[in-house]
């Protein structure tokens, strides 16, 4: 079930040749939103939507598109990662970094994100490069270099500050870290910014409702109302409401740290198009992608990281 999610190109080679030595002697049932890979792996393919099969077809005989418009009842578009709407990003520097490390996590990090810059950082796992979203998210403080923000050098001892400073945090796991559960839409949309709801010193949940409504409406979040808890959502929704309280909140820099992770295509294309409406708003967006395909697509800059520190920067 989803068992490439955290694993790089090469570790993903060891596991499906592992898994073709022992075909042999065992029969596998792979669940992945990757269709490539479930093209490599597979013999047979069975398509599911809505809870019921809708295909069965030979790996050899269909394709990743074919797949796609089974799924989400419509063709995959040539852009995918919608390019043409990418936009020249703007003068004002959002986020700076001259010699930042962590903790030994990451060392000697220089960049700049600019109002409107989508930013994607490539490497491995432990490269590096999830420390410094953390670090630009206030969940790691920074111990060398400098950082800034919209020109304040700060130091952030925790995501409040950061916050305040108006960045948002969309983070990989975010049934863990993302959204609180058991609450509803509504409280999970407001969480980051109560003082849009707020009237005489207390929650106005009528208003908070009327503003969930309005996302739900905007987002095309496919959920029963703003009472819904966000426990009964899909992935896609899920990640959906996350961007929404960033987006009530005001934030001018966002972290996107695995921003598609475990969404089909359907649900990953309406992200790509919520990146390229907050670009065209001027947010500055820090991105890790899972795969070099999304984070070229989707950026103005590439930075690669390894063993702690940038060694290569690209027009995307």
């Amino acid at each position: 079930d989803e068992p490439t999610s955290v694993l790089n190109a090469a570790d993903i080679e060891v596991l499906f040749a592992r898994v073709r030595s022992l075909k042999s002697r065992a029969s596998f049932v792979c669940v992945s939103h990757r269709l490539d890979e479930v093209l490599a792996i597979s013999d047979r393919v069975y398509t599911m939507k809505d809870g019921a099969v809708v295909a069965e077809h030979r790996a050899a005989e269909v394709t990743a598109p074919e797949l796609h418009e089974i799924m989400v009842g419509r063709g995959l578009q040539a852009e995918y990662y919608r390019e043409a709407r990418q936009q020249a990003p703007r003068d004002t520097v959002m986020v700076e970094a001259r010699g930042l490390g962590a903790n030994g996590a990451y060392h000697g990090v220089d960049l700049k994100i600019r109002a409107g810059e989508i930013v994607g950082i490539a490497g491995v796992v432990g490269s590096g490069r999830e420390e410094v979203t953390r670090t630009i998210g206030g969940f790691l403080q920074h111990d060398a270099g400098e950082m800034k923000i919209a020109g304040d050098a700060v130091r952030f001892a925790s995501p409040e500050p950061a916050v305040r400073k108006g960045i948002g945090y969309v983070p990989r796991e975010r049934r863990l870290e993302g959204l609180v559960m058991f609450l509803s839409i509504a409280e999970n949309i407001s969480l980051a910014d109560l003082s849009s709801v707020m009237r005489h010193g207390a929650i106005d949940y009528g208003k908070e409702r009327r503003l969930a409504a309005d996302w739900i409406k905007r987002l095309r979040i496919k959920a029963p109302g703003p009472d819904a808890a966000c426990r009964k959502l899909s992935g896609g929704n899920q990640q959906k409401v996350v961007l929404a309280r960033w987006m009530t909140a005001g934030s001018r820099i966002l972290v996107l740290d695995h921003p598609t992770r475990g969404l089909d295509v359907g649900a990953k294309e309406e992200v790509y198009e919520l990146v390229r409406d907050l670009s065209a708003q001027g947010v500055a967006i820090l991105l890790i992608s899972d795969t070099l395909e999304e984070t070229i697509g989707l950026s103005h800059q590439v930075l690669v990281m390894r063993d702690g520190e940038i060694t290569a920067r690209f027009d995307a």
